[in-house]
């Protein structure tokens, strides 16, 4: 595996606290909502920072830790009125174990970007761009890779390096983390981040700089073997295309006597990628599942392409309604990168393994 995580946002609609439902350690002090730009749909996270010692961000948990991981996404700055004191946001935060912040790459109320050992707000300087890399009001696509077995940070903004640093003595990456830092003066700072990825060195693809991405959701658009019971009409995949997701309306695999105890696997079809699609690092798989009982309950999600099945992690699942992700980085009918054509014509299939 190479990416780990990638959000666009929107498939919570504006209810955030979905985002602690198995995919981020902590999401404080933020709110899902149009984009700033007026033009671009769907939801973006607006880090609302600071005021009354309350720190704004997301955290997320890294399945290993890792040595070298990546951090990419889009940020706007309303403002530049900001300074060297908190609150201080900061694009890209690379954690240990215990929350503690490794490095950190933030912006100055000039539009220049910053690079602290420790935290944003009181780690050590190490660099600051000699010229202004950010404006306000405007989308930017940054990148960051620290690699602490090699001891390098680079930073690349739209595809440009602005940062390039060696000879770093820094502890293996458990976390990643993106907010704003904690403030006890003022009503805190305020920004938004959209098209988040988050990757790692490891795997034959998408293990170093993946460039200007998109995150993109896809739903389901019809169902090709229902076989699962719709707890309300007769289709799964408007129950399923859900956003944000409605916990009264599901389909289930019950349990039967008979075997082989489980219905076979749902499949459905899935909207299209943007015509402008080129090119596809992964597709990720989010499904919202649940047990009804403490008893066994596993489920298995794969992705069909060409007949071909390519399945995901066969885990079991808790009574409690939870974000369960598989990461596809290649075309099971290819074992090479996807194309848009091919993703277009993929199925989701979801099965009860247990």
């Amino acid at each position: 595996m190479a990416i780990v995580h990638a959000d666009n946002f929107s498939i919570y609609g504006t209810n955030a606290a979905l985002m602690l439902n198995g995919i981020y350690a902590s999401a404080a002090n933020l709110t899902l909502v149009a984009d700033p730009d007026g033009l671009s749909g769907g939801r973006v996270c607006r880090f609302t920072g600071g005021g009354q010692a309350a720190s704004s961000g997301i955290r997320f948990v890294l399945p290993a830790s890792a040595t070298k991981v990546g951090i990419a996404q889009r940020v706007w700055l309303p403002n530049l009125q900001f300074s060297t004191v908190p609150p201080i946001p900061f694009f890209c935060g690379w954690l240990g174990p215990s929350n503690e912040f490794l490095l950190t790459v933030t912006p100055t109320g000039t539009g220049r970007i910053q690079v602290r050992l420790g935290s944003p707000s009181s780690g050590t300087l190490l660099f600051t761009t000699e010229n202004p890399v950010v404006t306000a009001n405007g989308w930017y696509h940054i990148e960051a890779a620290l690699d602490t077995g090699a001891g390098t940070l680079e930073v690349r903004v739209e595809g440009l390096t602005v940062v390039s640093l060696d000879s770093l003595t820094i502890n293996p990456i458990y976390q990643i983390a993106v907010g704003t830092t904690t403030d006890i003066t003022s009503a805190g700072y305020v920004w938004y981040s959209k098209d988040l990825v988050i990757w790692n060195g490891e795997g034959s693809f998408n293990n170093d700089f993946l460039g200007s991405v998109l995150v993109h959701n896809l739903t389901t658009a019809s169902d090709v073997s229902l076989n699962w019971t719709p707890s309300t009409g007769s289709e799964g995949w408007s129950i399923l295309d859900n956003i944000p997701p409605n916990d009264s309306q599901y389909i289930a695999a019950p349990y039967s006597v008979d075997p082989p105890n489980y219905p076979d696997p749902y499949v459905g079809t899935m909207t299209d990628l943007p015509i402008e699609a080129t090119s596809v690092k992964a597709v990720i798989t989010f499904v919202r599942a649940a047990k009804t009982d403490g008893g066994d309950g596993s489920l298995q999600v794969g992705l069909i392409s060409d007949g071909v099945v390519g399945l995901g992690a066969e885990r079991p699942i808790t009574v409690a309604q939870t974000y369960w992700r598989d990461v596809f980085e290649t075309d099971p009918a290819t074992s090479a990168a996807w194309l848009p054509q091919a993703v277009n014509d993929a199925n989701i299939q979801i099965n009860r393994t247990l």
